[in-house]
C-alpha cells in the first residue's frame, strides 16, 4: 500500500462523515507522519464537534506538519473543552502553529480570556506577545481580567498585562 494506499483509504473513510471518526482516530496514531497528516486533514474536513478533541490531541504531534493541519482546523472549530491543548500549543516554535492557535483563541472570544491571562507569565516573551495580541483582539471583555493581572505577584504577568491594556486603551478601566 504505502502512503498512496493510505491516502486512498483515509479519503474513503472521510467520505463517510462523522461515522468515520473512530477509524480515523486509529490512523491518527500511525507511526508514519504522512499518514497522521492525511488522517488529521480528513478529521478536519469532517468538522463536527466530535472531531475537535481528536484535532486538539494532534497539536502535540511530533511532526510539525501534523500540528499545522490541526492548528489551522482549530482556528474555526475550537471549543472551551480544548483550551488546555491550545494553551500549550502557544509555546510551539513554529509560527504557523502558534499563529493559528492564537486565532483559535479569538474564535473562543471572552471564554479564552482567563486561559490566555494564565499564559502571560510564562517567561517566554514570544508567547507573551502572541497572548497579548490575542487578548487585545478579544477587546473589552479582556479588560477586567487584565486589570486584575496587574496585581499578580509575577512581574512578567504584570508587564504584559500593562502592555495589553495600553493597546486596548482605557475603556472599562475604573478611574
Amino acid at each position: 500500500y504505502g502512503l498512496v494506499g493510505s491516502e486512498m483509504c483515509i479519503r474513503d473513510r472521510q467520505s463517510l462523515g462523522p461515522a468515520a471518526l473512530p477509524a480515523l482516530a486509529s490512523a491518527l496514531a500511525a507511526s508514519d507522519a504522512g499518514a497522521r497528516e492525511l488522517a488529521t486533514q480528513a478529521v478536519a474536513r469532517i468538522g463536527t464537534p466530535a472531531a475537535v478533541p481528536l484535532l486538539a490531541a494532534r497539536l502535540s504531534d511530533p511532526a510539525v506538519t501534523v500540528q499545522r493541519v490541526a492548528a489551522a482546523a482549530l482556528e474555526t472549530q475550537a471549543t472551551p473543552e480544548i483550551v488546555g491543548a491550545l494553551s500549550q500549543a502557544l509555546s510551539s516554535p513554529d509560527p504557523l502553529v502558534y499563529g493559528a492557535v492564537s486565532r483559535a483563541f479569538l474564535h473562543l472570544g471572552a471564554q479564552a480570556v482567563l486561559p490566555l491571562i494564565a499564559r502571560l507569565g510564562s517567561g517566554d516573551p514570544r508567547v507573551a506577545l502572541v497572548v497579548t495580541d490575542a487578548l487585545t483582539a478579544v477587546g473589552p471583555p479582556a479588560v477586567p481580567a487584565l486589570a486584575e493581572a496587574l496585581r499578580s505577584s509575577n512581574a512578567f504577568t504584570r508587564e504584559w498585562a500593562a502592555v495589553a491594556l495600553g493597546e486596548l486603551g482605557r475603556p472599562g478601566l475604573p478611574a
